[in-house]
């Protein structure tokens, strides 16, 4: 009887929200997660008895809520997610720092655009297949990010969502254990920043030329179980390698 005099949006304390494994749920209590007022913290992974068209809507939802543009960690990973909301609406969160969501059964993830600044995100463990930037050129702003991780899933191509031209350098770029045999766009692939690129366990039969000679700032470079054929001369030669 005392819940008909609860308000969630009185839980001014509340800043940190764990929704995990709850095998029985079917779709996330959104009266508590949209209307907690000071939700920074999210964890909503292992529920897998609630469908990936349940999870996206119920994001979205959160998003539209009173934490929405707040929340600054969220853990989605293990569940039946299969796609990410769209640009329109992760552009909305704007203190988002560490996002996971590792081991769903994501074939579509959208970006953040350049003006979102996330630390880490973590995607492996899916089925994506293509990764693009927002119209803005970025999937997310680089002046923070440290991990990009999207190994063990379906990529063909190594994606251009960054920019050697950037001033900012990750630490890791995890790509290892996808289907990659090329560069997006090719030639005008853009390049990248990073201390680790791991490109291990994928389809280059050759070193693509533009991976260096972009400019890219790249101190190791991990390439193991490709069956890489040949290394064209030239193709560690770029102006910062």
């Amino acid at each position: 009887a005392e819940s008909d005099e609860w308000s969630w949006t009185e839980f001014v304390n509340l800043i940190d929200v764990e929704i995990y494994n709850c095998a029985k749920l079917t779709k996330l209590p959104l009266d508590l997660l949209c209307g907690a007022p000071e939700i920074q913290s999210l964890n909503l992974s292992m529920n897998h008895g609630i469908s990936g068209e349940q999870l996206l809507a119920d994001w979205k939802a959160i998003i539209d809520g009173e934490s929405g543009a707040d929340i600054q960690i969220l853990y989605f990973n293990s569940c039946n997610l299969e796609a990410t909301p769209d640009h329109s609406y992760l552009s909305r969160m704007t203190k988002i720092g560490l996002v996971d969501l590792s081991s769903n059964k994501l074939r579509e993830i959208h970006p953040f655009g350049k003006e979102i600044y996330p630390t880490t995100l973590y995607y492996d463990n899916n089925r994506i297949t293509h990764i693009e930037p927002a119209e803005d050129g970025y999937f997310c702003g680089l002046g923070q990010l440290e991990t990009f991780s999207c190994s063990n899933n379906q990529l063909t191509e190594l994606p251009d969502i960054f920019n050697s031209s950037s001033v900012h350098s990750m630490i890791t770029a995890n790509f290892s254990g996808n289907k990659i045999s090329a560069l997006a766009n090719g030639d005008k692939w853009r390049g990248l920043n990073c201390e680790t690129l791991n490109l291990a366990d994928n389809h280059l039969t050759e070193l693509p030329e533009r991976l260096i000679g972009s400019g890219s700032r790249i101190e190791t470079l991990m390439l193991g179980s490709n069956g890489i054929r040949e290394i064209r001369e030239g193709a560690l030669t770029g102006p910062y390698s």
